[in-house]
């Protein structure tokens, strides 16, 4: 734990420490050369937190449920009341982190549910619950009721949720149109949008650059959510119509074998944003898309093909990158930035933050 400069005037001014103390324990703080982790996740403090989420799910979707045997609108109202309600005391007075992650998420979904099922929604199987013609309709009321949610608790990964919710909204609309708006809406529109997210979350953090604010938490699910939709449509952009190549089995493998390399291509310049922005956060969605890759690699026709090497190669070369990374961090971040123009740097969040994501 780290003494406060307050603290430590308070402590020479009651005479419990002399100044030539203090001084020399500014000094050794100072002398610290392993800086804090920026994006300590302060998501659980104790297992009590799981027992509360465990809690919140099984009140929330039973309450639901009951009441839906009545009424099915009354019973995704219900749901979401209910979830508002646990969020009263566990997000506005207790500030459980994982519990308001949770309410939020809860919260949203139900607010889904009441507005599709008021929209006419034929079923809610597993299978249509996301599929109905009003989807985007019942996506932008959920994404509209997070406005009140944030301004009554707000939660930090509500804002991301929001972004998210309506990126949604026009992406299901524009699917279901058989004109090519669908595919310039995913394929190019979202990575604009993506970069504009990105923009301003690394604004948020250059603002907060101590990363102990709201704003800093807020940036976190906003980085998340800016590299999902930024890496996505690069994967889409790699991908193949696999029904010219079903039938040929070598073409397949050079299909797949294509698509991870470019997709794999991409991966040195995520690393190299992460390591501007002073965000981990930003490799998430990049090494869930690296690893699905590797996985199309293995899936290769084994029988025809024997086991394919350099895919474990991709998965060494990975792995050796991530474990890099967490030891240096820093020192690689610095090195990077004493190359990089300084109109760029100044307006890069600072290296020396020392908080949480």
């Amino acid at each position: 734990m780290t003494i406060s400069e307050a603290t430590l005037k308070k402590a020479i001014a009651d005479g419990l420490l002399t100044a030539d103390l203090a001084d020399r324990l500014r000094a050794v703080e100072s002398a610290d050369m392993t800086p804090d982790d920026p994006e300590q996740l302060r998501f659980i403090s104790g297992f009590n937190d799981f027992l509360v989420v465990i809690g919140i799910i099984s009140f929330t979707a039973a309450t639901g449920f009951l009441v839906g045997m009545v009424s099915p609108w009354a019973g995704g109202l219900m749901f979401a009341l209910a979830t508002w309600g646990v969020a009263e005391y566990f997000t506005r007075k207790r500030r459980m982190a994982l519990a308001s992650i949770v309410s939020a998420l809860l919260f949203a979904f139900g607010s889904y549910l009441t507005a599709l099922i008021a929209l006419g929604a034929e079923s809610l199987d597993e299978r249509n619950v996301f599929g109905q013609s009003n989807t985007f309709l019942a996506l932008g009321v959920s994404a509209i009721s997070l406005i009140p949610y944030y301004a009554r608790f707000r939660t930090p990964i509500v804002p991301a949720m929001f972004l998210g919710a309506i990126f949604l909204t026009g992406d299901t609309f524009f699917d279901k149109n058989p004109s090519d708006l669908g595919k310039i809406y995913t394929h190019y529109l979202a990575p604009i949008f993506g970069i504009i997210i990105l923009v301003y979350a690394t604004r948020l953090d250059y603002l907060n650059s101590d990363r102990r604010s709201i704003q800093s938490d807020i940036a976190f699910w906003l980085h998340l959510l800016a590299a999902t939709l930024i890496v996505h449509p690069i994967m889409l952009w790699s991908s193949f119509e696999y029904g010219s190549v079903v039938n040929d089995e070598v073409k397949r493998a050079l299909a797949y074998d294509n698509q991870a390399k470019i997709r794999l291509a991409i991966t040195p310049i995520m690393i190299f944003t992460a390591l501007l922005v002073n965000r981990r956060a930003i490799l998430v969605s990049i090494l869930i898309y690296i690893y699905v890759s590797i996985a199309k690699l293995t899936d290769i026709d084994t029988v025809h093909f024997g086991d394919s090497v350099g895919a474990y190669i991709s998965i060494l070369v990975v792995g050796s990158l991530i474990l890099i990374l967490s030891v240096g961090w820093h020192p690689i971040r610095q090195i990077l930035l004493k190359i990089v123009p300084f109109r760029l740097r100044r307006l890069l969040p600072r290296g020396d933050a020392r908080s949480y994501g």
